[in-house]
């Protein structure tokens, strides 16, 4: 329990910088572009339709900072419980997991079938390369050419 809890903080710790500034900060609840109520640094609160929106919702940075924290501590617990095999990735690549599950949710992460295969094997080139790939393997995927500069980023650390 003691080494999960200083891996989960070490992770966390080294990767929150540059999720940061991946999501950007937003004092001000807002609606994202898949209809989810988030503040912060992208945290989502809920999904617009299952609660009345009150647009004055605010936060500062230290606790949006810490909503961040509790969000990627239940993340990593999510794909610690759904892959084994994360736990014991190198650092950079549970980094690069981690930052994709924060913006794509562990569901839809699991899509990523190829490059998480490639991950688990330690074929960490092929999956940098796969992830910026469609399932068809004929063009982008939709997760790059949405996060455009952040997948080819986290496509080139993994590649380390």
């Amino acid at each position: 329990m003691v080494d999960e809890i200083r891996r989960y903080s070490m992770v966390i710790g080294a990767e929150m910088p540059q999720l940061q500034e991946d999501e950007g900060f937003r004092a001000e609840a807002y609606v994202d572009t898949e209809g989810y109520l988030t503040i912060g640094y992208g945290t989502c609160i809920a999904h617009t339709g299952d609660i009345a929106f009150d647009p004055v919702l605010s936060v500062d940075k230290t606790a949006a900072a810490y909503l961040m924290r509790v969000n990627l501590t239940a993340v990593m617990q999510e794909m610690d419980n759904k892959w084994p095999w994360y736990s014991v990735q190198p650092l950079h690549v549970q980094m690069v997991l981690l930052n994709m599950a924060y913006n794509l949710g562990v569901p839809r992460l699991s899509g990523f079938k190829k490059t998480l295969g490639f991950i688990q094997r330690g074929e960490y080139f092929a999956a940098g390369e796969e992830m910026l790939i469609n399932s068809a393997g004929d063009g982008p995927s939709e997760w790059y050419t949405e996060v455009g500069p952040r997948a080819r980023r986290l496509s080139d650390r993994l590649k380390i």
